[in-house]
């Protein structure tokens, strides 16, 4: 579970990013701007992940088009989590980030028993993190 952590978190938080941009120009997810993030994210992925394969000795068994392939995939399941938060949050849904945290626990196969107490942090590091991103300025 531990290992794959970092990469996903970097999906996590870059989204909540993006969703802060997404709530300030309606219009960001169509602009290039949103494109260069996207490839900037996927990119700390896939240098995650190398230094993961490198601090386990597994180095020679790294393959950089396998990953960026990965990364992109997973970087594209985060962005369907964070459009379906997003209509859950103007739905006004209860619990309107359990897609993002769904993804992550799938992401870092995160065990049934351990799943509401992450949760619940995931949670509040999320309300937290977009109120921190909303104050920010660009």
């Amino acid at each position: 579970m531990t290992e794959s952590w970092l990469q996903y978190c970097i999906a996590y938080t870059g989204s909540l990013s993006l969703m802060t941009e997404w709530k300030r120009e309606p219009k960001f997810p169509k602009q290039h701007e949103y494109e260069i993030v996207r490839k900037l994210l996927i990119g700390e992925m896939v240098k995650a992940e190398a230094a993961t394969a490198a601090r386990n000795g597994l180095q020679d068994n790294y393959n950089f088009d396998r990953s960026m392939q990965f990364a992109t995939s997973d970087f594209g399941d985060c962005e369907i989590a964070m459009k379906k938060f997003v209509d859950r949050l103007a739905a006004n849904t209860p619990e309107p980030d359990a897609p993002m945290i769904d993804f992550l626990m799938q992401k870092i196969g995160a065990p049934e028993q351990s799943r509401p107490s992450l949760s619940q942090g995931l949670r509040r590091f999320t309300r937290e993190t977009m109120q921190q991103f909303s104050a920010t300025e660009t």
